[in-house]
């Protein structure tokens, strides 16, 4: 039985629990009945809907999170960029190899470089995926040992992370209360990456953001 089925059972069954006598074990059961289907999702107009995570791309916010175990066969890798340049939007992107051949040269100092994607996950079930580039001077290098910690700690506690800037590093603070599970999806790791970068795709040198970098 699939968990999304369980839980609908479970609140229907909840719904339908009607009181009897004061008795322990009847009590007892209908708390537990109420107390499966309150965590199965929001209550909104009477009715518990089921959580549907979000899902975006950038580093994590102020919030404690956790990062997705590593698949077997490692995080994957993009090619991406931070839009901003020229007024465009600051979202990220996937550079697709047909447009950095034709831009060339125009790559060096462009912000477009190689990243790993994390996805990390806050105690409300939002995921977001961490595009974290690799290190291309020694500044970059300090920053990269600091986010590895991260992640080694990220992967079975609540953290949060603050840019130490003078010392080019994360300063990691993990959250007193350790109790709470976290909820991913049902998605695998692939899902979870088409569905963050669904609309980021940069396939022509017509993207704004192309436009912004090579001075159109």
């Amino acid at each position: 039985m699939s968990a999304r089925k369980k839980q609908t059972e479970l609140i229907e069954a909840a719904a339908a629990a009607t009181p009897s006598k004061a008795s322990r074990e009847s009590v007892s059961e209908q708390m537990a009945l109420a107390e499966a289907a309150a965590t199965c999702g929001v209550l909104k107009n009477g009715r518990f809907e089921e959580t549907i995570a979000q899902f975006s791309v950038g580093k994590p916010k102020k919030d404690f999170f956790q990062v997705f175990p590593e698949p077997e066969k490692g995080y994957t890798r993009l090619p991406m960029v931070e839009g901003g340049m020229g007024g465009t939007p600051r979202e990220w992107y996937v550079c697709m190899p047909d447009v950095l051949t034709e831009i060339g040269e125009m790559v060096d100092g462009s912000g477009i470089k190689t990243h790993t994607l994390v996805p990390v996950i806050d105690r409300l079930g939002n995921v977001r995926v961490w595009p974290i580039a690799d290190c291309v001077s020694e500044v970059a290098e300090r920053w990269q040992r600091s986010r590895v910690k991260v992640i080694a700690e990220a992967k079975d506690k609540w953290v949060r992370i603050v840019a130490n800037m003078s010392e080019s590093r994360y300063d990691l603070l993990a959250a007193i209360d350790q109790s709470l599970k976290p909820k991913w999806p049902e998605e695998t790791y692939r899902e979870i990456l088409e569905k963050a970068l669904a609309d980021c795709f940069i396939t022509s040198t017509d993207h704004p953001v192309i436009q912004a970098i090579v001075g159109r």
